[in-house]
């Protein structure tokens, strides 16, 4: 169970970085 939940936080933080990643770049060629 909680292996199951780290997994999932470290997803989520994967998902959540890359998500920064993209708004930043779209951001960059929007500019």
């Amino acid at each position: 169970m909680t292996a199951i939940t780290t997994l999932g936080a470290f997803i989520g933080k994967k998902i959540g970085t890359s998500h920064v990643h993209i708004l930043t770049i779209t951001l960059f060629h929007v500019m």
